[in-house]
């Protein structure tokens, strides 16, 4: 993982030199607003909730995008537990630490939620970005009331245009009494006080929701926090129905690539689609490939071996999984992200159609849906020297490059 647009983030403890993955566009950083609101706790939290806070108090640092939460404790001297979702996250804070010579990074964690969470609840501090998903920050909170003591607190943060009108609302429900800050630099904190433990949370295992679809033609799960929530998003619609008329699908023993698969929905359908295929879905979330993995079950049945999710952020995770070299992959299909956390960017997407044309066989496809106005027709051309219009609608365009 190589980072670049290095900046320096002051911090209570010393500064930090910290990074972004090099291939993203140069008006971003590694921190916000909302991250130096929750790092200057540290310094003056006791106006808020008549509290001094220490480091080691933190126990965990959840939705810390690309490390400066995390990093920072750690230069505290500090080992909370660390937990994110994506997994090039997760690649980007061990660089954070690497660059900053900084030792004991305390545990990773991919997910919060787990059905096997063993011990007595703690006594500490929560540090919490609060997340896109109303339904994965609820997820979290109620996770934290049953794994901190009464009297312990879940100090979060985000930027003002981010914060969801019921934010607090949520937290004085599943957490405690809770406290908003004013406004600074257009961020704000919310600080909640465990009030009494909370009864466990569903274990993973039961926790997926289902939603059935006729175009679709088997159950597809959802997970809080995973693109699709519960419903066919319309340019997944348009894209299966675009790939009824694949070739490779009909190819014996072809090698198929669900690229970014969020609830597997794609990767799925292919399988069934394709007896003889080989189906990969591939996903930077966690979350995203628990849920996969449900939607595949849920279409193959729970003894299948065709298809399998897992967890990365490229393609060079069909090389460590499955064997696959490069050159190998004969159709990938990806609906990708055009958000990069709140902001809306291409480079995601830019990052996995350089990544596809490096695994494709000679002759093998990669077909992409995406909205109209993102022009990804201009980026596949630079690569692949080729890209056909199969699909659209007034929203959505389905394309193909070979």
């Amino acid at each position: 993982m190589n980072l670049g647009n290095f900046q320096n983030l002051e911090t209570p403890w010393g500064p930090l030199l910290l990074g972004l993955p090099d291939n993203m566009a140069g008006e971003f950083r590694a921190w916000d607003a909302a991250d130096e609101l929750i790092l200057g706790c540290f310094k003056d939290l006791e106006p808020l909730c008549g509290s001094v806070l220490e480091p080691e108090q933190v126990r965990w640092v959840l939705n810390d995008a690309w490390g400066s939460l995390g990093a920072s404790l750690c230069l505290a001297g500090s080992t909370p537990q660390w937990v994110q979702d994506s997994c090039l996250a997760q690649q980007v804070y061990a660089e954070q630490l690497a660059q900053n010579s900084i030792a004991g990074s305390g545990s990773l964690q991919s997910s919060f939620v787990s059905s096997d969470r063993k011990g007595e609840p703690q006594e500490g501090v929560a540090l919490l970005k609060i997340p896109k998903s109303l339904d994965l920050l609820k997820t979290q909170l109620a996770q934290l009331g049953v794994d901190l003591e009464p009297g312990s607190l879940v100090v979060a943060g985000a930027m003002v245009k981010h914060l969801p009108t019921t934010a607090l609302t949520v937290f004085e429900q599943l957490i405690g009494p809770s406290q908003l800050s004013r406004a600074h630099k257009k961020a704000r904190l919310i600080v909640a006080r465990v009030e009494r433990p909370r009864p466990a949370p569903t274990p993973r295992a039961a926790a997926f929701k289902q939603f059935e679809d006729p175009r679709v033609g088997f159950p597809v799960a959802i997970a809080a926090g995973v693109f699709g929530g519960a419903r066919l998003d319309p340019g997944t619609a348009l894209l299966l129905q675009a790939l009824s008329a694949v070739p490779a699908l009909a190819t014996p023993h072809s090698r198929v690539v669900d690229l970014g698969s969020g609830n597997g929905v794609i990767g799925a359908w292919c399988a069934v689609r394709s007896p003889d295929a080989e189906v990969a879905l591939i996903d930077d979330s966690a979350q995203a490939v628990a849920a996969s993995a449900e939607t595949i079950a849920l279409a193959l049945g729970a003894s299948h071996t065709r298809a399998q999710a897992m967890w990365g952020s490229e393609l060079g995770a069909l090389e460590s999984h499955l064997g696959w070299a490069p050159g190998s992959v004969d159709l990938i299909v990806t609906n990708p992200p055009f958000h990069l956390g709140h902001s809306v960017s291409d480079e995601t997407a830019w990052r996995m159609f350089v990544d596809s044309h490096r695994v494709l066989r000679d002759g093998g496809q990669l077909w992409v849906v995406g909205n109209r106005h993102l022009g990804y027709h201009a980026k596949l051309r630079r690569l692949f020297g080729n890209v056909e219009n199969v699909a659209s609608d007034p929203k959505f365009v389905v394309l193909c490059a070979t």
